[in-house]
């Protein structure tokens, strides 16, 4: 079928089977994250760097802005090829990246989540695998109200949705903020959350001032979160201790 790649990117066909990207890793299980753990990453060995991205959202454009009956996902196909190859091509490598959703724009019972997806995980699978990508799920990811089968979805895609990974002696947590949003329909996923943030156990126990409180009670907030995130970045103390702590938040 015709393509709207751009001519300087290899056309990709939006995927009609059931067929899964085999060349897709999924990293987070177990609440943590393979290779990026405590135990090989928890000591500081100096300044690295990472690359944020967010709302690949395949489909978005013919659907929302477009307005098309049927979508498809050609252009965000090609701007996710184009980021994937100039990641390649850098040197040095950033240490990780991390994609905060929405990943794909088909919601969870969308009979065109499944290609989305598929398409989504075949783009990345070409990225060096000397980057670790790091996967954040977003409201079209797992749903306005995350249901215990729309989370398992996700989670059989892309793997947990909510996990702590380390690098480079930096501890980072990886949050479902819907869970923040509407927890109505999770059945006890939400207090988990919450419990790994900043919970008696959670990595910020022992931490627990008022900053760390704050944080987590602006989680959600997504109109507010740049905002206050440019206002963090001007007074990092208040936030993170020495150069041992940090906190990774979804969008």
């Amino acid at each position: 079928m015709p393509s709207t790649v751009q001519k300087s990117f290899q056309p990709y066909h939006i995927t009609e089977d059931s067929g899964s990207a085999p060349d897709f890793r999924v990293r987070a299980r177990n609440r943590t994250y393979e290779g990026l753990t405590k135990e090989t990453e928890g000591t500081w060995q100096g300044p690295f760097f990472f690359i944020q991205a967010a709302d690949t959202q395949f489909g978005m454009t013919e659907s929302y802005l477009e307005k098309k009956p049927d979508p498809r996902w050609d252009k965000e196909i090609a701007l996710t090829e184009k980021a994937v190859e100039a990641v390649n091509r850098m040197d040095p490598k950033p240490r990780f990246f991390i994609v905060c959703g929405d990943l794909v724009d088909a919601m969870p019972g969308d009979h065109r989540k499944k290609p989305q997806e598929d398409d989504w995980k075949r783009v990345f699978s070409k990225m060096s695998s000397d980057v670790s990508l790091v996967c954040v799920c977003g409201n079209h990811d797992i749903g306005n109200q995350p249901t215990p089968a729309s989370v398992r979805g996700y989670q059989d895609s892309f793997g947990d949705d909510y996990f702590v990974f380390w690098c480079g002696g930096v501890m980072c947590l990886v949050l479902n903020s819907q869970f923040y949003e509407d927890p109505s329909l999770s059945t006890g996923s939400s207090t988990a959350t919450t419990q790994l943030a900043g919970g008696r156990d959670g990595p910020l126990d022992g931490r627990g001032t008022r900053r760390n409180h704050r944080l987590l009670n602006e989680i959600g907030r997504s109109s507010e979160l740049a905002t206050q995130v440019e206002k963090r970045l001007d007074r990092r103390s208040a936030y993170f201790s020495s150069e041992t702590e940090a906190v990774s938040a979804a969008c």
